[in-house]
């Protein structure tokens, strides 16, 4: 009916004005609505402007949030509302943008834990293009709204579980003068954590091998954790994988079995920036090893320019630079 169009405009109307209430009035007289876009679109809006209502008194005038002032029960009210709309929408036209706002309801009732849940659908979305954000967006997102006040205890997920032990195993408290500043992480802190990586052991693995790499200078221990090569394309995991496995061979120093598995890893390898890195690492190998001359052989898998170009500067021979002089790179 031509009235409930009406009814719907007055509420738009008013949720751009700011004027809350009004617009939530509105919106629930549709909710029985025989109109399928009238009933869809007001069930989403309802959730929007319960949002809004929610946080409307918690910024500041220059953006600063004050999360004591957020309408706990109107952002219950939001989060009950987005639910609602997706379990009788799940594929609707604003299925996408209500999970996003779900994070934000998440975020502004400080949900640690069912934000993190969140952030790894919403990745998993974007990686079979079903998002409305890019993946840059989403880690900047996710760093400014989790990562960054987030404690270890109230995470479920496995894989920001495990962004968390990365970053703790990188941070190092102060030592003693004449002592090494070492990582506070330990063996125990990830065994307290074995049982939420239950659906992941692998990353379990790869952490431990981690740590056995960087903190604890085991890298025996970390090669006998993580997986052979496969003959199957390098995901970023199963990358980061094979990468740890050549800086434990690195630091154990085994340089012949590294070449042989960074010569193994490039024709697997095909996502952005994947051949670069071990290009670079493959190169590095060579100068340290002294074979700079492999690097610029003409079956040499070190094909990227600005690597070759940074070996000619900083370690090239005199004898090197009259050979490319007169057989300039191609």
């Amino acid at each position: 009916p031509i009235c409930e169009f009406a009814s719907y405009i007055a509420g738009a109307n008013a949720f751009y004005a700011g004027d809350f209430p009004a617009a939530l009035k509105s919106f629930n007289s549709l909710k029985d609505s025989a109109n399928p876009w009238l009933k869809e679109t007001s069930d989403y809006m309802r959730g929007r402007t319960l949002l809004n209502g929610a946080q409307h008194k918690a910024f500041g005038e220059w953006g600063d949030l004050k999360l004591e002032n957020v309408d706990r029960s109107s952002l219950k009210e939001a989060d009950d509302a987005f639910n609602s709309y997706l379990r009788d929408f799940p594929h609707g036209t604003y299925a996408v943008s209500a999970r996003g706002l779900l994070r934000r309801v998440y975020w502004l009732g400080g949900d640690q834990m069912r934000l993190a849940e969140a952030f790894d659908r919403a990745f998993a979305d974007s990686s079979q293009g079903a998002n409305n954000v890019t993946v840059l967006e989403l880690v900047q997102e996710a760093d400014s709204k989790l990562l960054n006040s987030v404690t270890v205890d109230q995470i479920q997920s496995p894989q920001f579980l495990a962004i968390l032990d990365l970053m703790r195993m990188r941070s190092v408290e102060e030592a003693p003068p004449g002592a090494t500043s070492r990582s506070s992480f330990t063996p125990d802190d990830l065994e307290a954590q074995k049982s939420r990586f239950a659906n992941n052991p692998a990353l379990y693995k790869y952490l431990l091998a981690v740590f056995h790499v960087y903190i604890d200078d085991k890298p025996d221990q970390a090669l006998a954790l993580l997986p052979s090569l496969s003959a199957a394309p390098l995901s970023y995991f199963a990358f980061s994988q094979q990468t740890l496995r050549v800086l434990a061979m690195d630091t154990s120093k085994q340089p012949d079995a590294e070449r042989k598995l960074l010569l193994q890893m490039l024709p697997l390898a095909p996502l952005p920036l994947q051949s670069e890195q071990l290009q670079l690492a493959l190169a590095r190998l060579e100068v340290h090893a002294g074979h700079a001359d492999r690097i610029f052989a003409h079956d040499s898998p070190v094909r990227d320019k600005a690597i070759r170009t940074i070996v000619i500067e900083y370690i090239a021979s005199a004898e090197m630079l009259r050979f490319f002089l007169q057989h300039p790179m191609r």
